[in-house]
């Protein structure tokens, strides 16, 4: 007669058997003896969690960025904060939990680093609980689990360390990862420990957009299937247990009906033309686990990862464990691997009609990262014999030998990133012009600098932030002046009254206005006919000074913009200068052309 947990039949190779439903006194040996490897494992997720937080005092900046604007209305008072403010969409997500974290650090701190700090935190988190659901499935910690912090904390995140409402990408994965391991550590035992982990985690997942929805479903089955057993079950503990994961389960389906309910695709994220197109950015996904170095190595490095998931699901179908610990504790890796390769594939769908390579984008790589880390554990914990040694030792070889190219590609994105927005704090320091200083390096900040300016503005009537401090009480660029300057000097350009005949590669024409006068831009009025088109674009270039100052410069005060020369009626563009000035070149075209000047008009504060 065979024991409980005893295996009847013929394994395939390579799997381990289970004979208790204790890991912690499995064959592998007890726990005790793993200490020197927790103890590295801890120092190493320590060392690489206090960079992500060097990352962020070095190249963090006190400012919004990109989607992290559209908060700005309701935190400077703009927008009534209400219930309804929480759950408005931030695009296709439901991000309340990010909403009301940044509500909190806004009014408590005024500054975007603590939100940062907080995106830190969170991958700390979903570290420390991956390695410990490795040691509860396992037994035991294994050198191979060095992987997880080395995928999961590295410079290679440096979108999702520096945008302070990717909060809500790092602690899904956080709380996706509490869930995983409160099943894992639980199995029959439930202790307030785990029960308290389901119960704040899972309904909180929903609310953190469509990608926690997703996380969040699997955890659902787990947790209504457990809450039965039970209810049915007759130890001292069952009703407490039952009572707690059916309140998480009724509580999760309503933030999860509450999520899908609202969801609406976006219409600036065109559909795929192909499944092809969509396999393809699936594995653009996918090759970010690696971070940086799943760029130049793709597509294997794609291919190898849907290879490691593929293996870590076909073990479920594979092993063989009639013990119910083991059982539950393959389920619920099962369970979390479905949830991150469900939201892998839909951001690979979402993404693949924006054209290749819009999916390698870095604040993806926290999924697939986390993704590696499951398979990694679930085909570890199944293979226990030498290919499951194999399959570790190749992805801790491979994260790695991905660490240098993280750490470049994110210290060079940092450092860009850094210099744009001291650059930006600094012209506000120095009194440029909201206007000017969105219109010029906005691109940098926010896709619309009419938009991003009317942010600016609300910072600068409440005054808060570094945005607010230094612009408190700044004047609009509200004044028009316009103004008929006096030629000063030409090249290759011939003026007949208003227009003028342009020769060579060239011509341009300094204007001199009547006294030197602070602007905001220089708004130009013009028709342009070019005589030798070759493009549908021409570019149309000016500059900038005052004579007792400075000089024209080709690499300082000038702008550049593309004319659409099929266009023959009229053209406004707008020169956006902030600085105080008396002469103004226009070059308007390199090739020969015919230039009407209608108006020429200052924008002062």
């Amino acid at each position: 007669m065979s024991r409980p947990g005893e295996t009847i039949g013929v394994r395939p190779a390579g799997l381990a058997d289970d004979s208790t439903d204790h890991p912690e006194t499995s064959a592998n040996g007890p726990a005790s003896s793993d200490r020197a490897v927790r103890l590295t494992l801890g120092i190493l997720t320590a060392m690489l969690g206090a960079g992500l937080v060097a990352y962020v005092v070095r190249y963090g900046r006190n400012l919004f960025y990109w989607d992290d604007f559209e908060l700005v209305p309701g935190l400077t008072g703009q927008q009534p904060t209400d219930l309804a403010w929480f759950f408005t969409w931030q695009n296709e997500h439901l991000v309340v939990m990010a909403r009301t974290a940044f509500y909190v650090v806004w009014h408590t701190t005024e500054d975007t680093r603590v939100m940062m700090l907080l995106v830190c935190a969170g991958l700390v988190a979903s570290t420390v609980f991956l390695l410990e659901t490795a040691r509860a499935a396992r037994g035991r910690a294994s050198w191979s689990d060095a992987a997880i912090p080395l995928l999961i904390l590295s410079w290679g995140h440096y979108q999702n360390l520096i945008f302070p409402l990717q909060f809500f990408f790092a602690w899904s994965v956080a709380l996706s990862c509490a869930c995983l391991w409160a099943f894992v550590r639980a199995r029959d035992d439930w202790r307030w420990a785990e029960l308290a982990a389901v119960a704040v985690a899972m309904p909180l997942l929903p609310l953190n957009g469509v990608l926690g929805a997703l996380f969040a479903a699997p955890f659902v089955f787990l947790a209504v299937r457990t809450a039965l057993e039970r209810a049915l079950a007759r130890d001292d503990c069952s009703r407490r247990d039952a009572a707690v994961l059916g309140l998480a389960s009724v509580a999760t389906i309503g933030t999860l009906v509450l999520n899908v309910s609202g969801y609406r695709r976006m219409a600036h994220h065109p559909p795929a033309d192909s499944i092809v197109d969509v396999l393809s950015s699936i594995s653009e996904v996918l090759a970010t686990s690696i971070g940086p170095a799943g760029i130049p190595t793709w597509p294997v490095s794609g291919l190898l990862v849907a290879a490691l998931a593929i293996a870590a699901a076909l073990t479920v179908v594979l092993a063989r464990r009639p013990s119910v610990a083991s059982r539950r504790t393959i389920e619920t890796l099962a369970a979390s691997l479905a949830g991150f390769l469900a939201l892998v594939c839909a951001i690979g769908y979402g993404r693949a009609g924006l054209g290749p390579t819009v999916a390698f984008a870095s604040r993806y790589s926290i999924f697939s990262a986390a993704l590696v880390s499951v398979a990694l554990i679930l085909t570890t914990v199944v293979w226990r014999g030498t290919a499951g040694r194999v399959i570790g030792i190749a992805v801790l070889v491979v994260a790695v030998s991905a660490q240098p190219l993280a750490f470049s590609v994110g210290r060079e994105y940092g450092r860009e990133m850094a210099t744009v927005s001291d650059r930006l704090l600094s012209d506000l320091a120095n009194g440029v012009p909201i206007e000017v200083v969105a219109h010029r390096d906005g691109l940098q900040f926010y896709p619309s600098s009419a938009v991003l300016t009317t942010f600016f503005t609300a910072l600068a009537e409440s005054g808060e932030g570094a945005i607010g401090r230094r612009t408190h009480g700044q004047r609009p660029c509200a004044r028009e002046i316009p103004i008929t300057p006096r030629i000063e000097h030409t090249n290759s350009m011939t003026w007949n009254g208003s227009v003028a005949e342009c020769s060579g590669e060239d011509p341009f024409t300094v204007f001199v206005f009547p006294a030197p006068v602070r602007v905001c831009a220089v708004r130009v009025r013009f028709r342009l006919v070019d005589s030798e088109p070759d493009s549908d674009k021409s570019p149309m270039q000016c500059f900038w000074a005052q004579t007792t100052r400075n000089v024209f410069d080709p690499v300082e005060r000038n702008q550049t913009i593309m004319i659409d020369t099929r266009m023959t009626n009229e053209h406004v563009e707008t020169f956006w200068i902030g600085d105080t000035i008396d002469r103004f070149r226009i070059d308007p075209t390199t090739r020969p052309c015919r230039f009407e000047l209608l108006e020429i008009t200052l924008s002062t504060q």
